[in-house]
Order: C-alpha cells, then sequence, then structure tokens
C-alpha cells in the first residue's frame, strides 16, 4: 500500500514539538527515528514525505540549517509559503506590536493532498496534523477517491471533526519512547527564534 506523509510545520516545529512531548534536559525529537517510526506504522516505506513551512522576510541561520536537514538528510520535499506580519494593539495598554501569522500551509497541504490522491499517487495519506480544517477534504478523499487518511496528532491536539473522519488518529505521545534521542553534542536550538540545528 502507497503511503505518502504530509507534515505541517505549524503543529511539528522543533520548539511545539519539545515542549509537547515536555522533554527532560538532553532529550530532544529525533527526526531519524520519526522518519524510522512513520514507516513502521504505515507497516510499508513511505513512498514519499512533504513538509510544508513558512518563510519569513528576516529568515534565521536556525531555521534554513534545519530545512536543509530535512532535505539533504532525510529527503523530505519541501514546501514553503509566506510568513505576513500583522500590526496588532494591545486592548489593555494600547501598546502596538507585530505578530506573525501563517498563511498559505494549510491550502499547501490540501492541494498537494487532492492532486496526488486525484493522480493515484497513493492508497493512504499520513497526516501530521490535526487541524479540523482537514475534516473536509479527509472525508473527500475517503468517499470519493476511496483513500485512506491517517491523521498523526497529540491527545488534545486533534479537531473532533478530523477525528470523525479519520481512518485512525494516533497520538505522538503514546510513542514518545520511539521518537525521543539524545541530544547530540553538535545540535543547537533556540526556542526564541524556534530554530533547530543538527549537526552529524
Amino acid at each position: 500500500m502507497r503511503t505518502i506523509a504530509f507534515i505541517d510545520a505549524g503543529q511539528f516545529r522543533p520548539m511545539i514539538v519539545n515542549q509537547r512531548l515536555q522533554l527532560n534536559q538532553g532529550k530532544r525529537f529525533d527526526w531519524h527515528r520519526f522518519k524510522y517510526w512513520m514507516d513502521r506504522i504505515c507497516e510499508t516505506p513511505l513512498f514519499d514525505i512533504h513538509y510544508f513551512d513558512c518563510i519569513s522576510n528576516t529568515p534565521s541561520d536556525g531555521r534554513e540549517n534545519f530545512h536543509q536537514f530535512l532535505r539533504n538528510s532525510l529527503g523530505f520535499q519541501l514546501h514553503f509559503s509566506e510568513l505576513k506580519e500583522k500590526r496588532r494593539s494591545c486592548p489593555h495598554c494600547r501598546a502596538n506590536y507585530l505578530e506573525h501569522e501563517q498563511k498559505g500551509v494549510d491550502v499547501g497541504i490540501a492541494i498537494h493532498m487532492l492532486k496526488l490522491a486525484s493522480a493515484n499517487a497513493f492508497d493512504q495519506a499520513l497526516l501530521c496534523s490535526g487541524d479540523g480544517d482537514f475534516a473536509a477534504l479527509a472525508s473527500h478523499l475517503r468517499d470519493a477517491l476511496g483513500k485512506r487518511v491517517i491523521v498523526v496528532g497529540w491527545h488534545n491536539g486533534v479537531a473532533p471533526a478530523l477525528r470523525d473522519v479519520a481512518y485512525r488518529v494516533i497520538h505522538l505521545e503514546d510513542f514518545q519512547e520511539k521518537i525521543v534521542g539524545d541530544m547530540p553534542e553538535h545540535d543547537v536550538y533556540d526556542c526564541e527564534e524556534e530554530s533547530y540545528l543538527e549537526s552529524r
């Protein structure tokens, strides 16, 4: 059975994953283990892995190195949309501030899933996102095209609408021992910049 994975970086960025798993010092989410784990979960090697993220006008070296790691070391296909800045005003103190808003990632995932499913490029999709916006897509892929959608997310992070139409829902917290490893000596992890550099 051909399987393609689609990863939403908004829910799987390194800082977010490490916080979700509540890792102890010296431990971190291991992307090599995660890739191997996805193969095992699907009971067949993944045909392809697509990672969807956004880029800003002021990219960090850490984020760029992380993307290179996914592309060059793991063979992920990367897709980018724009990270937009919106000026906000605090309702309490009226101070102005800039807020970054991820735009286009969900649309990009949906377009690629539908395009590949219509071309019969996969039998099942491994959707690494709990966003309820994907519920209608998952339902269409199942009912109109006969495709399975397996959702990988967090216990409290999968929308009920998506859970209802998924072929299967997998919670990453239940497999922590399979996807967590020791922090390598040469890793650089900057929470403030949400950047991650893996050097092997």
